[in-house]
């Protein structure tokens, strides 16, 4: 449990960091993903200290009011990285929202719980219950919806991905990190790749990615000048030009 506090501890660190960039729109969109991140890391550790079963279960189900809604954070960051700052529109939103609010219903109402786990066994260790579950038909559709979101959201960012070499492909390297590292921790988890494993370690890859997207938008200024921005303009002109960035700084 001693990492799920140290990553909650620097996901809080990075969410109060550059307060004055705070009203951009990307930004914005990188600190509710960087709350729904310190919501899930909290509701994983709470599970993992609980000494009942009905705490173990209260805290699995509130783990899903913030990891539901992270993968159409996910789709919002990506196309805000290629479409000048412009992200989901309202319709898209709705429609993203679906899937994330069918699971909460699920997840919270007793008689459709079976839907998502299908059996849980408790079991002691430590002084601590640890639950096993054994998952329903609503977690394949969950997890489609998931990974769907994972791969649209790489999709996007590689079809963009700058030609050249420069800050820029490092840019949409560092946005293909994020994806890739949570991505990876859930698949461990779910396609059982390591023996024995019991709990799942998800949370630490949404913290990883985290850090690597404040790496990518105040350390190399992720949205100061978009890509295909810079592709369609500066390299289709047969003159010299200077781009200010959104701050007025020559980029």
């Amino acid at each position: 449990s001693a990492p799920v506090v140290v990553g909650a501890l620097i996901l809080l660190i990075i969410g109060s960091a550059q307060p004055e960039r705070r009203k951009r729109p990307e930004v914005r969109v990188f600190l509710l993903f960087v709350a729904a991140t310190i919501g899930y890391t909290a509701a994983n550790f709470m599970e993992m200290i609980s000494k009942t079963e009905a705490e173990t279960l209260l805290w699995s189900q509130l783990l899903y009011v913030f990891i539901a809604f992270i993968p159409m954070v996910w789709i919002d960051f990506c196309l805000r990285f290629t479409r000048d700052g412009q992200g989901l529109g309202a319709a898209a939103k709705a429609f993203l929202l679906m899937i994330p609010l069918a699971t909460l219903a699920i997840v919270f109402i007793p008689g459709l719980q079976p839907l998502m786990w299908s059996r849980i066994d408790y079991f002691s260790q430590g002084g601590f219950v640890v639950s096993r579950r054994s998952h329903g038909p609503w977690f394949a559709v969950y997890a489609a919806y998931t990974y769907a979101c994972f791969v649209a959201g790489t999709a996007i960012v590689v079809r963009r991905f700058p030609r050249q070499r420069s800050v820029y492909r490092k840019q949409a390297i560092a946005v293909l990190a994020g994806l890739i590292i949570p991505l990876a921790a859930s698949l461990t988890y779910v396609l059982k790749l390591v023996p024995g494993l019991v709990k799942d370690f998800t949370p630490f890859g949404y913290a990883a990615a985290a850090g690597v997207f404040y790496a990518a938008l105040f350390r190399m200024d992720l949205f100061s000048l978009v890509p295909i921005g810079r592709a369609a303009v500066v390299e289709r002109l047969g003159i010299g030009v200077l781009v200010l960035d959104r701050e007025w700084r020559l980029a």
